[in-house]
């Protein structure tokens, strides 16, 4: 699992990774954790400090990281480069194709959706 990954995993869970003015990470609440959230934090220490160090967005398309961008602006081009792509490569698909454009908190900012 990637670092954008286990951000958005651990958001869903309802717990906010965030780096500490002195560089170390940081949960909310903590109390929330559970032992796999730690070890899983842990064994990924390096790259979620890189992550949530640098402003960076996201792309998911299913699910899976597609890209990732160092602006806001890169980001909303990728965004559309990869629905131009979904929607000119799309066949008779048998589910949703769900595409995000996300932060490195896993806050949407936004969202295209091509269905079957």
């Amino acid at each position: 699992m990637d670092a954008p990954s286990i951000i958005r995993k651990l958001k869903l869970d309802g717990i906010t990774l965030y780096l500490l003015p002195e560089g170390k990470l940081a949960a909310r609440p903590s109390n929330r954790l559970t032992d796999r959230h730690r070890e899983l934090i842990r064994s990924h220490k390096r790259e979620l400090v890189s992550v949530l160090a640098s402003p960076a967005y996201h792309i998911i398309v299913d699910g899976q990281s597609v890209a990732s961008q160092p602006s806001k602006t890169d980001a909303y081009h990728a965004f559309e480069r990869v629905i131009r792509q979904a929607a000119a490569n799309r066949t008779q698909g048998k589910h949703t194709i769900s595409i995000y454009l996300v932060d490195t908190t896993g806050a949407t900012i936004r969202s295209a959706f091509f269905p079957p």
